[in-house]
């Protein structure tokens, strides 16, 4: 029997035969792509007075259009996740994405990223670090997200939610000069 997921996977697959990553899907069941209004204004900010629970998945390449890269089966896996995930945990949680190929540098860069693909829970005013759990295969599966949130975000290395990084040159070089010499 097909997964709900299965069968709007289906419409999602290329004349190849090959997975292709929706933003229209994903956008339909509540899972958004973040852009820099979204961050300032529903997450850093909370204009919209939401509960600011949000989980932000940051990934690379999700149209492949590197394919030599590799990243089509994680970020299949990584779509099929917040796909899951959302269907799951309905509205109890913000989901939404960062593409760092994709005018992503700057989130990049606001969350001190070294190794993409990562995860962050954000609790109000705090960002929770979700650690690979499956180190063969460097995926992280649907469950893991669960199991984050239901026990293991409050030990997970956490930082302060700050602002976004400027767009402007000098703010980004700035970043790029505090994290080489960190």
């Amino acid at each position: 029997m097909l997964s709900q997921f299965d069968i709007a996977y289906a419409d999602y697959i290329d004349e190849y035969g090959e997975f292709k990553w929706s933003d229209k899907l994903l956008e339909e069941i509540g899972v958004f792509k973040i852009t820099d209004e979204i961050y300032d204004d529903k997450i850093y900010e909370r204009l919209d007075g939401n509960k600011a629970h949000w989980i932000i998945v940051f990934t690379k390449d999700r149209f492949n259009q590197r394919p030599e890269q590799g990243w089509l089966e994680l970020n299949q896996r990584l779509y099929q996740a917040m796909w899951e995930l959302k269907n799951e945990m309905k509205d109890s949680i913000n989901i939404g994405f960062i593409d760092i190929y994709e005018d992503g540098e700057i989130m990049k860069e606001t969350f001190d990223l070294t190794v993409v693909p990562s995860v962050r829970y954000i609790e109000y005013y705090t960002a929770y670090q979700m650690l690979w759990t499956d180190q063969r295969y460097n995926f992280f599966h649907t469950g893991d997200f669960l199991n984050f949130l239901q026990e293991g975000y409050n030990t997970a290395p956490q930082e302060v939610l700050r602002s976004r990084v400027l767009d402007t040159r000098f703010h980004l070089l700035f970043e790029y000069a505090c994290a080489y010499l960190a």
